[in-house]
């Protein structure tokens, strides 16, 4: 009987992070970032820093569904001042946006 229990809480908990994960991807979006320059650039949503993303490479972060603020700021490579884009994006739960630059 203590086995049958164990075995009830086991799925049981697995059963319910499984249905949490899903529920979680429908309330996201997806940023994809694209650093199409040779140089490293920071990447901010929303204010806060999320990463340093080196030149030529991608990256995808998932956000909550909604309007989010992105910018990002070129760390090198640069001859007098950095290049500093800012975008304000509407993201869809299930969806991809697009963050291309320079």
């Amino acid at each position: 009987m203590k086995k049958i229990r164990i075995f009830c809480f086991l799925f049981l908990t697995l059963a319910s992070a499984s249905l949490f994960t899903s529920c979680s991807k429908l309330v996201n979006g997806e940023l994809r970032f694209s650093n199409n320059s040779a140089n490293p650039y920071n990447c901010y949503v929303d204010g806060g820093f999320m990463f340093k993303l080196n030149g030529n490479n991608s990256k995808d972060i998932d956000v909550k569904e909604g309007e989010h603020t992105v910018r990002v700021e070129q760390v090198s490579g640069y001859l007098v001042y950095p290049t500093i884009l800012n975008w304000n994006v509407t993201v869809q739960a299930g969806k991809a946006y697009s963050i291309t630059f320079p």
